[in-house]
């Protein structure tokens, strides 16, 4: 069956076989017709041209956060080998309020946004993006699901983007390109898992390349198959990190980290010299594993202690 998504901008329908595609096109042309429709058909892109444009752009601050699932991951289902089902997972209610979160922050103005799954966007509205982006997630939370809208910068000609990704398990990654001051980035993206706070596992800043907003290769492996873990352990030190008690109740010293209660049960942990965590990084620096400096990485996963996976 065809996957249909309706917006104000259009519809997209989304063919996942390889039928005869002019027999595909002269049936959609008679059934719209029978049904008083007007309009044009044309063969949708099938890739988000932006991932081309942000493939050589450094890393910058990026947001990842885990809401609360419930039921938790623990009580399935499962599949055969005994690994959870992939599911969103998220109240409905807890979910409409991201969804919303999410569109006015991707969307502040009317700048051109996708939801994209995979390789195939959907052009929404402020109005339709967060229906089509929650239709998308339900449907396949196998694959991360992107709400993203490119904004013009000012006084230059070049492109600005911002998007949240959302996937399996309660997982949500904020981004943007273009920033101004990493650490200042960095601490706006914190204000988001603040706002948030009670309703989190877990979140932490980390710097990520722009080309992979909503991938999880950035993380362990045996991070992102340790979900039932996430509300007392992280997966590395980070200059910023929103924790449980149960996460502080793992490390060995906090003494150097500036810890603030935000909610209940809920503590933003922060590094003291933001500029040391978060800055301008050539991209070879980066993918060879050298951010941030060595010494400071060593003593803050010594401060964290049994709190990292792994440890």
């Amino acid at each position: 069956m065809p996957l249909v998504y309706a917006t104000e901008l259009g519809t997209l329908v989304r063919l996942e076989d390889d039928p005869p595609w002019d027999q595909v096109v002269e049936e959609l042309v008679h059934q719209l017709d029978a049904d008083h429709h007007r309009g044009t058909i044309s063969a949708g892109d099938a890739s988000f041209g932006l991932v081309t444009t942000l493939l050589d752009a450094p890393p910058v601050p990026v947001l990842t956060v885990a809401w609360t699932m419930d039921p938790p991951v623990t009580r399935g289902p499962f599949y055969d080998s005994g690994q959870p089902r992939y599911r969103w997972g998220v109240p409905d209610d807890v979910t409409r309020t991201v969804l919303d979160q999410a569109v006015s922050w991707v969307q502040p103005d009317a700048g051109e946004a996708f939801v994209t799954q995979g390789a195939y966007p959907v052009a929404v509205s402020a109005s339709d993006a967060a229906e089509v982006f929650e239709e998308s997630l339900q449907r396949f939370p196998s694959t991360a699901t992107t709400l993203a809208a490119v904004h013009p910068i000012m006084p230059t000609a070049g492109l600005h983007l911002r998007a949240l990704t959302l996937s399996a398990f309660g997982v949500g990654t904020w981004g943007r390109t273009a920033v101004t001051g990493h650490a200042a980035a960095a601490l706006d993206l914190a204000s988001i898992a603040r706002g948030m706070a009670s309703q989190l596992d877990v979140a932490f800043v980390r710097p990520m390349f722009p080309a992979q907003l909503g991938g999880s290769s950035y993380l362990p492996p045996q991070w992102r198959m340790g979900r039932a873990e996430w509300s007392e352990k992280v997966p590395d030190a980070n200059g910023i990190q929103l924790l449980t008690g149960a996460h502080l109740e793992r490390a060995s010293n906090l003494d150097d980290w500036i810890v603030t209660r935000v909610a209940t049960d809920r503590f933003l942990v922060q590094a003291r010299d933001l500029d040391r965590w978060y800055y301008p990084l050539p991209s070879d620096d980066w993918a060879a594993g050298d951010y941030p400096d060595a010494e400071m990485v060593r003593k803050a996963r010594s401060d964290f202690g049994a709190m990292i996976l792994g440890a």
